[in-house]
């Protein structure tokens, strides 16, 4: 039997750790957990940079601004101040073109200063239906890209029934359906190449 001896061993800690960074921006949602207790827009810009390193971030922002533009709002529509949080939700949203850019653009956009609240409330219902029909164009477009490849493969190689012989021979049919979609679909540029 082994006699009890302590054993202490230490490790030389870099912060930041290069390698949970790293780790962090390939899977955000790995990310840390963080509480930020706020108010105005001191941390929008870190807000920014902290979104491609966590998404597991809550933020308690006030609605006490009393600002040019929110303050005309809470005049206006008899509302709370939502200019801070309005804010900091820009700077935590998704910029790419993948992400929703017509709603980071509405959210983005600044009234006329001089407005009567009739005009305003007929301005903001109109940028809804605007931003509806954009998203419905957006629908509509992925919507016909994948319809087309459906069609290819219902008229152009005859599968409109499933056979039931089994789940494997289904799929494997359904793979080589999409492969030979594949090939179909990129033609042209195969027949300039050979």
């Amino acid at each position: 039997m082994l006699p009890n001896k302590s054993i202490r061993i230490t490790r030389t800690a870099r912060l930041p750790d290069p390698v949970r960074i790293n780790r962090y921006a390939k899977a955000p949602e790995l990310g840390p957990r963080m509480l930020f207790f706020s108010g105005g827009s001191a941390l929008n810009k870190a807000s920014r940079i902290l979104k491609n390193y966590t998404h597991n971030s809550v933020h308690m922002v006030t609605p006490f601004d009393s600002g040019g533009s929110s303050a005309k709002l809470r005049k206006a529509f008899a509302m709370p101040s939502i200019g801070d949080l309005r804010s900091r939700l820009m700077a935590l949203a998704d910029e790419n073109i993948t992400g929703q850019p017509e709603v980071y653009k509405l959210f983005n956009y600044r009234f006329p200063a001089q407005g009567e609240p009739d005009r305003l409330l007929a301005q903001l219902d109109a940028m809804e239906d605007q931003a509806a029909k954009e998203r419905n164009r957006a629908k509509s477009r992925v919507r016909a890209k994948v319809e087309h490849i459906f069609a290819i493969i219902k008229r152009t190689f005859g599968y409109t029934k499933v056979r039931y012989r089994g789940l494997n021979k289904n799929a494997h049919a359904l793979f080589v359906l999409c492969a030979l979609t594949n090939l179909y679909l990129a033609r042209r540029r195969l027949r300039t190449v050979t």
